[in-house]
């Protein structure tokens, strides 16, 4: 039996289609028209909905669940979009 390798390009469709299906999936239930409509801005100590999208140390999270815990701190949060921490 022998492994396969590694294949970073299929690795990273499967992940570009899971952060898609969650992103769907909060939308349809907050009847939201676009990620925009969900954008809270800088993220704050506070409490999250399923669906918000934060900046965080120069990227982007969705809270996949409601969430009250730091972007990269809790497993509330999914990174949509790497930034620089410049």
């Amino acid at each position: 039996m022998t492994a396969k390798a590694f294949d970073p390009v299929k690795f990273a469709a499967g992940v570009r289609e899971l952060v898609a299906r969650e992103v769907s999936a909060a939308l349809e239930e907050r009847e939201a028209k676009s990620l925009a409509d969900h954008f809270r801005g800088p993220w704050l100590p506070g409490q999250y909905k399923r669906g918000d999208l934060v900046q965080c140390a120069g990227s982007v999270w969705i809270a996949v669940e409601d969430a009250t815990g730091k972007p990269g701190g809790c497993s509330s949060w999914r990174l949509l979009v790497r930034g620089s921490r410049e």
